[in-house]
């Protein structure tokens, strides 16, 4: 079996174990394991074209199938209104006027930014991303130099951070990206946002019931990264089901004044 494959089966069984503990995430639950099948249903259709391309892809390097696009938008969109009660626009209806939106929406999220100002579409339009750049990112996977990238943003095509987590072993940080779900190591004491490097600028906060996951702040941004260390867990747990089980961390952080990653929301 693929390792794409054996990740979305995975990251399905630990969302069912996790719906099983914390009964109260059942409806949130639910809609994320309809959209990971969505994800990797369209997954199964997309094989990008990476000959003579390397990491990190840059926005004309990334061919995607729009009409497969449209149709993952349209079906998460769906979704998320039968979830929520509101209306989601179809993905024609977010273009209308503007055909450059998809290039606009590559090149926005390298960036830190998105040209769809509504955050609830946005995040779906992220979502519906995810499969098409996690196809490269496999495809390109052993043309990253981890060692020396050390940059903030992800080495195969530049998005943001989704959560981090420290090594088992090692106590190395490292962070997944919320694009294409790529891993790469990055410096403890710098922000994953706007790098800065300030010790007074840097702090965490955590739950003292759980230790194990940390709330990393940044008082020069005002963003925050979510981090689980797994030097303090028995079993590791993949980055979406401990994002979806730590939504308390969220509440807390953004009660407080601090913003979560663009297109995360």
């Amino acid at each position: 079996m693929s390792e794409w494959r054996n990740f979305y089966d995975r990251t399905g069984e630990e969302i069912g174990r996790l719906k099983a503990d914390r009964p109260e995430l059942a409806d949130l639950i639910d809609f994320y394991s309809k959209v990971l099948d969505a994800q990797k249903s369209v997954r199964e259709r997309f094989d990008p074209d990476t000959e003579g391309k390397s990491a990190p892809l840059q926005p004309d390097d990334v061919d995607i199938d729009w009409k497969l696009f449209e149709e993952l938008f349209d079906r998460v969109g769906a979704l998320s209104a039968e979830r929520t009660g509101r209306d989601i626009p179809s993905w024609s209806a977010v273009t209308a006027g503007d055909a450059d939106l998809p290039r606009k929406l590559i090149e926005g999220l390298r960036e830190g930014d998105t040209p769809i100002k509504d955050p609830v579409v946005a995040h779906l339009a992220c979502q519906t991303l995810v499969p098409f750049l996690e196809a490269y990112a496999e495809d390109l996977k052993d043309s990253i130099e981890d060692d020396k990238w050390q940059k903030s943003t992800c080495p195969v095509c530049g998005g943001e951070p989704l959560m981090g987590r420290l090594h088992k072993e090692t106590g190395k940080r490292e962070l997944q990206c919320q694009l294409c779900r790529t891993v790469w190591s990055f410096k403890r004491m710098e922000c994953p946002f706007c790098g800065c490097d300030e010790q007074k600028m840097l702090r965490y906060f955590y739950d003292e019931d759980e230790t194990t996951y940390r709330v990393e702040v940044c008082d020069d941004c005002k963003r925050y990264l979510k981090t689980v260390d797994l030097r303090t867990k028995n079993e590791e747990t993949g980055l979406i089901a401990e994002d979806l089980a730590t939504l308390h961390l969220d509440v807390a952080a953004e009660r407080e004044g601090y913003r979560k990653g663009t297109g995360s929301e």
